[in-house]
């Protein structure tokens, strides 16, 4: 059984042993998030290489070596060879995030297929089950999300943060939370015009 939460890697440093199409994958993800990544491997992709002349990561053109795993925040063992994962694995200390993978037992941590909007974060994940079905209904409830989805959130953390500076009541703020959520108020127009009787107030 797993427990599941957002966490913040902007400005953690990040382990990758690997670099294949899947630790390529990681590290993409990962540079959204504004992690600092090294990666170790004798051989990279292309769009790993490319990482590494831009700067944005820092790359070891060796295999892995014990205690490489010091300091790292996360660690992703992402090689070819079981073997050699797991021995990453043992090299971790109790205290770092590690991520195995193909081998979800030997990992603290995985990574679900994940979908953003703007605000709104989906992960889909089915404890290493079948990571393909993951990004396939990752996909699917991407395609059932409404284009406005990122600014009409933006609309809702606005109207959050007023209805929370200016009224005191919980069950008042409940309200106009609720409120916010009908139909009529994906339009801009329906947006400003609630949103300015807090502004008009202040």
């Amino acid at each position: 059984m797993t427990v599941s939460f957002n966490l913040n890697l902007k400005g953690k440093k990040i382990l990758i042993i690997g670099g294949g199409r899947v630790a390529t994958r990681k590290i993409k993800s990962l540079l959204a998030e504004q992690a600092i990544v090294r990666v170790i491997s004798p051989i990279v992709t292309t769009s790993i290489r490319l990482w590494v002349e831009q700067g944005k990561i820092n790359w070891l053109q060796r295999k892995w070596q014990h205690g490489d795993c010091s300091g790292a925040f996360l660690v992703i063992a992402a090689t070819d060879n079981p073997e050699v994962n797991l021995q990453i694995a043992m090299d971790c200390n109790d205290f770092q995030l590690l991520c195995v993978i193909d081998q979800p037992e030997q990992s603290t941590i995985s990574f679900p297929a994940t979908l953003r909007r703007g605000r709104l974060t989906v992960s889909v994940a089915t404890d290493g089950a079948s990571p393909l079905f993951s990004r396939q209904l990752r996909d699917k409830i991407g395609l059932d999300l409404a284009d406005d989805t990122a600014d009409y959130l933006d609309f809702l953390h606005q109207l959050r943060r007023s209805v929370f500076n200016r009224i005191s009541d919980i069950q008042e703020r409940k309200w106009w939370n609720q409120e916010a959520l009908r139909p009529e108020y994906h339009d801009r127009k329906k947006q400003a015009q609630l949103l300015s009787i807090f502004h008009s107030e202040e």
